[in-house]
């Protein structure tokens, strides 16, 4: 939405500047989508869903300056990663994405999966079922493949399928506050933290540490996001589940 909206800024402007201005605002809010994942347990935009493990429960622990503080930091890292992958090998990444058919894309959906029991953890039952019904939801609307309109019902509302910012919405936001408000505020209470933006600033030495996570999840992600139709979702929840296998 903000870039549509700063569309007609752009008229005037150059091409290096406008597609900064673009590219600034897209980078912005992908970022700000874990600030609602850590301390509301809402993820702001699909990128965001990983973060809610982890960043929410910092967050329960008196911890969420610290939890902002890695999550911005790992987010600057890999931007300047993705970027610099970008800068050298963009002609070969677009002569790449266009070889992908019907079978590449078939295989990325699998690969996409296997987070799957990654991120379920002991429930794998549930993720798999959730995955399963996610994957049903995705296929109502239009065919991108061949143009015929799948699981509409009659409906012209449903040929353009679940919209995913409003299933996010749905599933992570109104499920959040519906518990919040049946629980009568009987759950686990969260510390009140002043949250500035010194406090968000993560050691240098704690920085240090986290390089090799840093830089491996970059990899996993600039890798996968470059395969049309994954995205950074997936991405995120691969480079997840290879950081918790990892972690001590």
């Amino acid at each position: 939405m903000a870039i549509a909206l700063h569309l007609p800024v752009t008229y005037q402007m150059g091409a290096v500047p406008s597609i900064s201005l673009l590219l600034a605002i897209f980078v912005g809010g992908i970022t700000g989508g874990c600030i609602s994942a850590i301390l509301l347990r809402i993820p702001g935009t699909p990128n965001s869903v990983a973060t809610i493990k982890d960043g929410y429960a910092t967050t329960r622990n008196g911890q969420a300056a610290r939890a902002l503080g890695l999550a911005i930091t790992a987010s600057v890292f890999g931007t300047i990663f993705s970027g610099v992958i970008l800068i050298a090998f963009a002609p070969m990444l677009s002569s790449f994405a266009l070889r992908f058919h019907f079978p590449e894309y078939v295989a990325a959906f699998l690969f996409a999966l296997t987070a799957v029991p990654a991120v379920s953890g002991e429930n794998l039952l549930k993720g798999m079922i959730a995955a399963l019904i996610g994957t049903l939801a995705a296929t109502a609307g239009i065919s991108t493949i061949d143009g015929l309109p799948r699981f509409d019902f009659g409906s012209a509302e449903m040929l353009s399928g679940f919209p995913l910012v409003p299933a996010l919405v749905g599933l992570f936001a109104v499920s959040q506050v519906m518990r919040d408000a049946l629980g009568g505020g009987s759950g686990p209470e969260v510390p009140r933290q002043r949250i500035g933006w010194r406090a968000t600033l993560p050691p240098f030495g704690k920085l240090l540490r986290h390089l090799p996570n840093a830089t491996r999840s970059a990899a996993i992600e600039t890798t996968v996001g470059i395969l049309p139709a994954v995205g950074g979702g997936p991405a995120g929840l691969i480079a997840y589940a290879q950081a918790r296998d990892a972690s001590r």
